[in-house]
């Protein structure tokens, strides 16, 4: 089934168009074999198809986004691209004074859709209102130990709460509901 998208947009001369595409994996079994997703067909604009374009992919097997753009301080949150989506976030936090790094989950509630980092690590894909899983394990190896500053990266693919931006870790997972 051939499905065609048209979105209106008002553009000037000589302005930039971007398309995000999101890769949300595949169907690989049963008659969804041919679960074909992306741009599958020219992008016209106006009736005439744009040509000389280039495509980039967003890997999120690498941080370095974030390293370069938190600062050092403490409780510092920043929302390192401004009016675009998707959008990347990035904070610090130090544990608890005399607790040793302890087995925990990052809770995205009021988050839309995106991927999380701790210290690095991609935790995964978190989509509170689609669920069923909301938490994001976050094991203890990954978590710096005081007084030294762990960091928290986001990619939010929809739309970020309101300001100020916060995600919290709980010891309770959420593994089987949504977020209404």
């Amino acid at each position: 089934m051939d499905i065609v998208r048209e979105i209106n947009i008002t553009i000037k001369s000589n302005q930039i168009l971007t398309i995000f595409v999101e890769n949300q994996g595949r169907i690989c079994f049963g008659s969804g074999l041919k679960d074909f997703k992306g741009i599958l067909s020219n992008v016209t604009l106006n009736g005439i198809v744009l040509t000389n374009w280039t495509h980039f992919s967003l890997p999120l097997n690498n941080t370095r986004q974030f390293e370069d753009r938190t600062t050092n301080e403490v409780g510092s949150e920043k929302k390192i691209s401004d009016s675009f989506i998707p959008s990347l976030f990035a904070g610090n936090f130090i544990l608890p004074e005399g607790e040793d790094p302890k087995d925990t989950f990052l809770d995205p509630t009021g988050w839309h859709k995106g991927v999380a980092f701790v210290n690095g690590f991609n935790l995964g894909r978190y989509w509170p209102v689609e669920g069923p899983q909301i938490t994001l394990f976050v094991p203890k190896n990954l978590l710096l130990p005081y007084p030294k500053l762990n960091s928290l990266g986001v990619v939010e693919l929809e739309g970020a709460p309101s300001f100020p931006y916060s995600m919290e870790f709980t010891d309770v997972p959420n593994l089987n509901g949504r977020v209404a």
